[in-house]
């Protein structure tokens, strides 16, 4: 690999990394990457949809050809952890300065480098790649690439929303509908033509505030922590056991007040996040779960577990032209590729299959920095290579017969 190639896929992920972008306040890097793209690659087409102050979704296109027959790539502008120390520390349990995006020696460290600006970066300097073979070779109208970035593309869901992936579901509304959809997320060991579905279960456990001056023998919802988190586990032990990529985790837990410890709260609310094998139900793994609660804690405290939101697990059959190109391109790269089993990753991708839109996850796998865990730590000879796969598959897409 070139050393002009991974300078140049350096500095996408650099410029990417230097500006935060933290779920539901991506428009600044969304408006950076504009103007810098339109500088930086005058052969492609940057266009923001911005849906209001804080929030924005990236389309950059090549070709004028017919967008239904159009090949694109997908990923997101939000990152998993916020940048934010204030924020990020009741996660991770470190609160020092986050570091900048450094080089070091042939790989990448920095915050948000997975989930998913690495990506982004590849496949910026792929749609690049891509457009400059096909201008050579056929007429403008004869093709159209794009790449769509969104808003949104990491779970979680701020108060009054209902549904994940905001960024991709405004696009799918708009009239984003690509013959076939190169989701380049990173994480997979493998190519991906299908993915679970995915949920928030919300679980409330309801009792009596009381002063400590005053309180009964009884802790009240504080003593059903304990019994909650043993509920929960059991059952997640159950589930997962009945169907390969399935999780439960409990990973948010509020009660109380901290400024007020001397007043024993009356609620205390959860969330669980379940990864979906194709044929679960959510409403009936809610019910589920509240039956299992309910028994643990005892009957003088009401448990409600509702559906907050989720998306069902979806497949592109693997005989689509689009699973052909990565599997060949993949082969080419890398060999064999491994059997993938249990994979408990969810992304939109499942809301673009949802609407009909043949979709492949494919890209590199990006670990943490040993040193710093809320840092990955990429290779910039794998994120080279996937940028040349994804070139590939596109130029293939015209092409190729």
């Amino acid at each position: 690999m070139s050393s002009a190639r991974t300078d140049e896929l350096a500095e996408v992920v650099e410029f990417l990394a230097g500006v935060p972008s933290p779920f539901g306040r991506e428009a600044d890097l969304a408006d950076a990457l504009v103007q810098w793209g339109r500088a930086r690659w005058p052969n492609l087409r940057f266009a923001t949809d911005r849906f209001d102050e804080t929030r924005a979704n990236v389309l950059v296109e090549a070709g004028s050809g017919d967008p239904s027959s159009a090949v694109a790539m997908y990923a997101h502008l939000d990152t998993t952890l916020t940048g934010d120390v204030a924020v990020d520390a009741a996660i991770t349990g470190d609160a020092s300065p986050v570091p900048p995006c450094r080089r070091d020696g042939d790989e990448l460290v920095g915050l948000g480098l997975s989930v998913a600006k690495a990506p982004v970066a590849a496949a910026l300097t792929a749609l690049d790649q891509a457009a400059a073979r096909l201008a050579t070779a056929l007429a403008e109208d004869a093709y159209r690439l794009q790449l769509l970035l969104t808003s949104g593309g990491t779970h979680r869901l701020p108060e009054g929303a209902t549904s994940f992936g905001a960024g991709a579901r405004r696009a799918v509304a708009a009239g984003f509908a690509p013959a076939g959809l190169l989701n380049v997320k990173g994480g997979a060991p493998a190519p991906l033509a299908a993915e679970p579905g995915a949920a928030y279960l919300g679980i409330t456990i309801r009792g009596q505030w009381e002063p400590a001056l005053f309180r009964s023998a009884s802790p009240g919802v504080v003593g059903a922590l304990g019994p909650m988190v043993g509920a929960v586990e059991s059952w997640r032990a159950e589930f997962v056991a009945g169907a390969d990529g399935t999780e439960v985790a409990l990973g948010a837990v509020r009660m109380g007040d901290l400024d007020k410890p001397d007043l024993m709260p009356a609620t205390v609310t959860a969330r669980v996040f379940v990864v979906l094998s194709a044929i679960d139900v959510p409403a009936r793994l809610a019910t589920d779960l509240r039956a299992r609660i309910a028994d643990a804690v005892g009957p003088d405290l009401e448990v409600t577990v509702t559906v907050d939101a989720w998306d069902r697990a979806g497949a592109t059959s693997t005989d689509h032209r689009l699973v052909g190109l990565v599997d060949e391109e993949w082969r080419r790269r890398f060999g064999e590729p491994p059997s993938v089993t249990n994979w408990r990753g969810s992304t939109d991708g499942v809301t673009f299959r949802a609407a009909g839109i043949p979709t492949v996850r494919v890209g590199p796998v990006i670990g943490r920095d040993p040193a710093d865990l809320r840092l990955d730590r990429v290779s910039l000879a794998d994120l080279a290579a996937f940028a040349d796969l994804y070139a590939d598959v596109a130029t293939r897409w015209f092409l190729s017969p």
